[in-house]
């Protein structure tokens, strides 16, 4: 089309534009055609009713569009629209939309149902980033679902056009044919009526509004053909608002700093406990423990220790003890091993360190320096940037690391790394909208296999970031590098932000999301673009938490867990962490009685006199009437008494280690200086179970195992075939792992045959159920036999009244061993594994 002749067809009258020509119903979402709440239709008899008043996107032109906002504006043009009013044979839609914020669903044009199998009429909308159009025929019985093979661009206007002429569906964009079905035959199936609206995903049973700007929308009962889609797209946009700060409906809302703040904690504080919870007694957890055996751990009690858990606490303790007695195996296991014992800042561990700098230093690939395998295997930029990591974490503690290292790192990052080089459309609210290079990371060198995505892209910038910290004077080269680097993949980073899912390819989400907080932290950046991605991540991660405290992605809670944590305490950033977490259970206070008593705490309890009335009168505050002593009685046994003078403060507080959770029956007793006593009440207090007395509890039996030094041959009464439940797998040191004797095994036992004998000052049975959520899953055993070198050595042990403890045999002198026999000889029945039980650990030490 020549200038003269676009001219011409750009100053024609509204209503003689191809957009309403051979239209069934349109509307222009503009302040002229809204009266009362109701946008008049520029073609057909049905109004576009507004659910929220109109808001509008205006500019200075005078031009205007309705704004959708926060999921509570949507237009209904009928509620109960018959199917013998919509388009039958053929049919076409068409709108301009600025979408702001990606939605798995998303509808601009619907009168469909999609619930099930039951599929019926159209919709023109959206699926996260990419514009769709939906069609259900008479031949196929089904919605069919066409995407666009482009992401949209948020807060930039597009015409969009759906079009079914009877053989094929086609989708247009910005007048571009962008996507295509055939072998779509038959009328449109519709349902006897369907609701029809604009400006949300909408059926009977789903309702999801968008957030972004719709200027104009129609429908057809023909098929559009290419040349007016073409016409449409180049005619409409002298008619739409600027866009000039990047959102075309403002901001999406959220909840308020405060309410988010306290819920970050609240979800910091659940995602603590579940951890906690699942830590098994060797301080492990146990999630692909066989193959990345201090992975797992590492990540956990790094979690832990971000999220303010006392670095002194005896669940980090046993944690670090666990790392500390074996080298990681894998890069990912090692970087974070680096990481979690650099976060500890015990010099101790220093050693440990320099080894296993030395041994991820060794894995580089040799066939692509810069880049790490897991180690063997092909190299690729997830485990570089574990190695980055790792090896940053030593440079914080003083550990050399070569300057070529990180010269290799961004080297083959930014040149081998990089890929999908796009020119995209940029709204900025300073300097306008304009054009921008933009660039993601693959997972591979020269990948051909993986597309740009966000995990991927987030490493890279990781990276860089990292090299630009630990290399002592990088190059003039080596800064051009990092600044290519960094300003395509922020780019990228802006353009295809979001929290829901990973941008470019279907990953671990909470492994993208930790990515997201260290670039953040890292480049001390509050946004991405428009973005800002702490608030509109720790938002997501708040409604995404599980009740049981825990995120989970296909299965791995405590992979995700340990992400999320990361990422809620901005773990990456100078100031990370949070003040020592109290792991106390609230206050359980006495209301009546001369003496109350207060208690907090959950196994371990602290227990003070809440209040004292002494029934003759007498002031307890004058010397001769002053309480002097207060003894505690637990069960009906005094454990402990607590001097009440020496302060002065009649509140002086005393405490107890429970010997197990449970329901206590607790009363105080106080004596005064004129030997006046009082009684309080019998006080109930339920303890539930510590973390802390677990894991204090655990360290004492931890320890070399002779007894799997020794190398003995096991045999068993009998044994669970599936699963880690093998008898040798006792003598493995994990308790994640153990023996499980058989259901119908009424006599149960283990018996151990040394080539040599060993020598010993005690035994330690650990009972299969090894973490505070697995209690009562198997049998409790509760007393058992031991035998030694063949029964010259025979006594029978009870098992402690607490579940999950472990039994101390002492010999009480140093013995030398060469068999060992265990019978279990009384046990109660399980939960979830009924009729079976035994052990994670046989120990001699």
């Amino acid at each position: 089309m020549s200038p003269l002749w676009l001219a011409l067809f750009l100053a024609l009258p509204t209503e003689l534009l191809p957009a309403q020509s051979g239209a069934i119903a349109s509307w222009e979402l503009t302040l002229g055609h809204l009266e009362n709440q109701e946008f008049s239709p520029t073609k057909g008899h049905w109004k576009a009713k507004t659910t929220v008043p109109a808001e509008f996107l205006k500019d200075s032109a005078g031009n205007s569009a309705l704004q959708f906002k926060n999921g509570t504006q949507w237009l209904t043009i009928h509620s109960n629209i018959e199917k013998k009013e919509l388009p039958a044979k053929k049919w076409s839609a068409s709108a301009w939309v600025a979408i702001d914020q990606p939605q798995t669903w998303g509808g601009i044009i619907g009168a469909f149902e999609d619930n099930g199998s039951y599929e019926r009429g159209f919709l023109l909308g959206f699926r996260n980033r990419r514009f769709c159009v939906a069609l259900a025929t008479e031949k196929n019985q089904r919605l069919h679902y066409l995407t666009s093979e482009k992401d949209f661009s948020l807060g930039v206007w597009y015409h969009v056009a759906g079009v079914y002429n009877g053989r094929e569906l086609l989708l247009y964009v910005d007048g571009k044919l962008a996507a295509k079905k055939t072998n779509m035959k038959g009328e449109i199936l519709y349902a006897d009526t369907h609701q029809f609206v604009l400006g949300s995903y909408k059926d009977q049973n789903e309702n999801y509004p968008l957030h972004g700007t719709m200027a104009s929308a129609a429908i057809y009962g023909k098929a559009l053909n290419k040349k007016e889609v073409s016409r449409m797209a180049i005619s409409g946009r002298k008619s739409i608002p600027e866009i000039v700060d990047g959102l075309a409906a403002g901001k999406v809302s959220g909840m308020g700093l405060g309410e988010l703040q306290e819920q970050v904690h609240q979800a910091i504080d659940k995602g603590v406990e579940f951890l906690l919870r699942t830590q098994y007694r060797d301080g492990s957890w146990s999630p692909r423990i066989g193959s990345y055996r201090n992975g797992m751990t590492s990540l956990c009690v790094l979690a832990l220790m971000e999220s303010g858990i006392p670095k002194d606490h005896p669940a980090v303790r046993n944690a670090l003890r666990f790392l500390g007695e074996a080298m990681p195996t894998k890069v990912y296991s090692a970087g974070l091993q680096l990481m979690a014992f650099a976060e500890a800042d015990d010099p101790n561990l220093i050693p440990h360190m320099e080894a296993i700098t030395h041994q991820i230093l060794d894995w580089e690939s040799r066939q692509t320096p810069g880049l790490w395998g897991y180690p063997s295997g092909r190299p690729d930029l997830s485990n570089a940037q574990f190695a980055a990591l790792g090896l940053w974490s030593a440079h914080k503690k003083g550990i050399f690391i070569p300057k070529e290292v990180w010269e290799r790192l961004v080297e083959t990052a930014v040149t081998l790394c990089m890929k999908d080089e796009e020119e995209v459309k940029m709204n900025n609210k300073k300097t306008g909208s304009h054009k921008r290079v933009v660039e993601g990371f693959s997972y591979y060198a020269r990948d051909t296999q993986y597309p740009a995505y966000g995990g991927m892209t987030a490493a890279g910038l990781g990276i860089l970031a990292l090299a630009e910290i630990c290399h002592p004077q990088p190059s003039a080269a080596m800064k051009r590098l990092i600044k290519r680097g960094k300003d395509r993949a922020l780019g990228w980073m802006e353009h295809n932000f979001r929290v829901d899912s990973v941008p470019g390819y279907a990953e671990r989400l909470h492994y993208y999301l930790y990515g997201i907080e260290r670039v953040g932290s890292l480049f001390n950046l509050k946004l991405f673009g428009r973005h800002d991605w702490y608030q509109e991540g720790a938002e997501f991660l708040v409604g995404d938490q599980a009740e049981d405290g825990s995120w989970s992605h296909q299965s791995q809670h405590h992979c995700a867990t340990g992400f999320s944590l990361l990422f809620l305490n901005r773990a990456t950033s100078p100031t990370s962490g949070t003040e020592d977490r109290k792991l106390t259970g609230s206050a359980q206070v006495q209301k009546d009685g001369a003496v109350k008593i207060r208690v907090t705490g959950k196994q371990t309890l602290t227990m003070w006199l809440a209040s004292i009335a002494r029934p003759d009168g007498m002031d307890h505050e004058k010397t001769e009437f002053q309480p002097v002593e207060a003894s505690w009685i637990l069960n009906e046994e005094t454990i402990g008494t607590s001097p009440l003078n020496t302060s002065g403060d009649s509140r002086l507080a005393f405490r107890y280690t429970l010997p197990a959770p449970g329901n206590y029956q607790l009363r105080a007793r106080v004596r005064f200086a004129d030997d006046l006593v009082l009684e309080s009440q019998a006080f109930a207090v339920v303890a539930i179970r510590s973390a802390d007395v677990f894991h204090q509890q655990s360290l004492r039996f931890r320890g070399r195992n002779l007894l799997a030094r020794a190398r003995p041959t096991i045999t068993a009464s009998s044994k669970e075939s599936k699963g880690n439940w093998n008898p040798n797998k006792v003598l493995d040191a994990l308790q994640c792992t153990g023996w499980l004797y058989a259901k119908n095994d009424l006599k149960p036992w283990i018996e151990f045959k040394c080539p040599r004998s060993t020598k010993a000052e005690r035994l330690i049975l650990s009972p299969v159920d090894a973490t505070m959520d697995e209690e009562g899953r198997t049998d409790t055993i509760h007393r058992v036999r031991v035998s030694l070198n063949d029964k010259d050595w025979v006594q029978e042990f009870d098992f402690p009244a607490d579940p999950l403890a472990e039994l101390e045999v002492s010999f009480g002198q140093s013995l030398r061993i060469k068999t060992v026999k265990i019978e279990v000889l009384e046990r109660s029945k399980g939960t979830k594994w009924p009729n079976q039980g035994g052990f994670a650990e046989v120990a001699l030490q």
